[in-house]
């Protein structure tokens, strides 16, 4: 896709979004149509986020129930423009196991369009089959060299039917997902002394360090011009619920790979496993919801041993192995109650405690392994006040005890001298994000106008605040947002 081609589509679904947020009033029961704009700034950031950025963006969904049938609808498109950012060349930093990085500031921008919607169908039955789809797209582009664009895609399909007795129910559904992505990068004119390099992240931030068009980056391979990841995942949804009782479970697998045409670098196969327990109380007061949750997930990262034969002139990949090269598990769980009233406002307390352990077998025969434990609380309230409503979040985390790290050796007398090379400083930085105490806030506003049309308009500012950083430039960062919209 080129850039001409980036900037039609663009374009395209901004008309697109501009007309839903005209026409879907005309025929929605219930919705919200929304324009909004975002400015954050704040060096408790990591390396691959930008010091400033803004943000403009339009959404609109709706839900239209007719003869039984119940549709839903969203539409968005985002414009993001960050200055004086380099690291991550992914649009989401993290979502993959590997990553690739680039080391010269200069400006980035990201378009994100996304679509979903979906139909139940409430028969005069018990059972209520459904079905929801959705899709996005980002483009994400550097024009400062080394430049690059960045091509993902994303979508999902979740087929399921639901059964409603007089004290029991169930659920049974299917999860489709498949996520791609894509890096082209270029330099414009020849090479100098100073070339531009790039690390390819292998877990932990250990990696190759290499001439960004180096065969170790894979960013200009003899045969792919491009770096590609793919991930598919199938799983499924099970949900019990007795009365004011409900549990539910969801698997998921996912085969990710990072190459294509046969010449396959990478494979990072995992699972994850989700669960939770609902009990919902009904008072004359208003309705309590109490919930526990828990996720866990394992993941693991092989490197192909690949080499190119040539049959008959033809130049052909071949793979001989693999050698696992990384290895996650990441744990969370914890409570939450809701209460909403029946006089319209609403609180919510929250607290989780999540567990990760990293291990990284890049080069034989070190193990580097890492293992941490944090704790969130969180407390959100929603209250109208006439023509108002006003809401307010707050939140802390910090993490328990001491981030732990070890280094081991399987064999001590093989005379090897290297060790692998590794990021240490953007390590360090990155997991100072999560690890260093800190408090978060947000404060937000909406003020509806009178009149036919209940168009409103809502300031909101989200702050956090981290103490004992010792390796990020600054402890603070911020987000301040301004929508203009109306509900229907």
């Amino acid at each position: 896709m080129n850039a001409i081609r980036s900037h039609s589509i663009s374009r395209s679904l901004g008309l697109l979004v501009a007309g839903v947020l005209t026409c879907v009033p005309l025929f929605a029961q219930e919705g919200e149509a929304r324009l909004y704009g975002q400015f954050t700034s704040g060096e408790f950031r990591t390396p691959s986020e930008a010091s400033q950025l803004w943000t403009a963006g339009a959404e609109a969904g709706a839900t239209v129930d007719k003869n039984g049938l119940e549709f839903n609808g969203h539409f968005g498109f985002e414009f993001n423009y960050g200055n004086n950012m380099m690291g991550s060349m992914f649009t989401s930093p993290g979502y993959y196991p590997i990553d690739i990085l680039e080391f010269t500031p200069g400006p980035k921008t990201k378009q994100t369009y996304a679509i979903d919607g979906g139909v139940a169908w409430h028969n005069r039955s018990r059972w209520t089959p459904s079905v929801q789809v959705a899709f996005k797209g980002v483009n994400y582009a550097k024009r400062k060299d080394l430049r690059y664009t960045t091509y993902r895609q994303e979508a999902n399909v979740e087929p399921a039917i639901r059964y409603d007795g007089d004290l029991f129910h169930f659920g049974l559904g299917y999860l489709f997902e498949k996520t791609s992505e894509f890096i082209q990068a270029e330099q414009i004119g020849s090479a100098t002394a100073d070339s531009y390099y790039a690390f390819l992240d292998k877990g932990m931030r250990f990696g190759t360090m290499q001439v960004w068009n180096g065969s170790g980056t894979h960013l200009a391979e003899s045969g792919v011009d491009r770096l590609p990841v793919q991930e598919i995942s199938h799983g499924a949804n099970l949900m019990l619920g007795l009365g004011p009782v409900e549990a539910q479970g969801t698997y998921r697998y996912y085969n990710g790979i990072v190459g294509e045409k046969g010449y396959t670098w990478f494979r990072f196969p995992s699972h994850k496993i989700e669960v939770s327990l609902q009990w919902t109380h009904n008072t004359g007061a208003g309705e309590h919801i109490v919930r526990a949750e828990y996720s866990w997930k394992d993941s693991k990262t092989f490197e192909t041993v690949l080499e190119r034969e040539t049959y008959g002139g033809v130049t052909v990949p071949v793979i001989y192995g693999d050698n696992i090269i990384y290895g996650s598990r990441e744990m969370e769980a914890g409570p939450s109650w809701e209460f909403t009233s029946e006089k319209g406002w609403s609180m919510e307390a929250r607290l989780t405690v999540d567990h990760s352990a990293t291990r990284s077998t890049l080069m034989y025969p070190y193990l580097y392994y890492e293992e941490s434990t944090h704790m969130k609380l969180e407390a959100s309230s929603s209250v109208p006040l006439g023509r108002f409503i006003l809401s307010a979040r707050l939140g802390a985390s910090d993490l328990l005890g001491d981030r732990s790290h070890s280094v081991e050796k399987d064999e001590t007398n093989l005379g090897i001298t290297s060790v692998p090379t590794r990021l240490k400083d953007w390590w360090d930085m990155e997991s100072e994000i999560t690890d260093a105490p800190q408090i978060w806030w947000k404060l937000g506003l909406r003020y509806t106008f009178a009149g036919k049309l209940p168009f409103f308009l809502e300031a909101s500012f989200e702050g956090t605040k981290a103490f004992k950083v010792e390796n990020l430039p600054g402890s603070f960062r911020q987000t301040s947002q301004l929508s203009f919209g109306y509900s229907f």
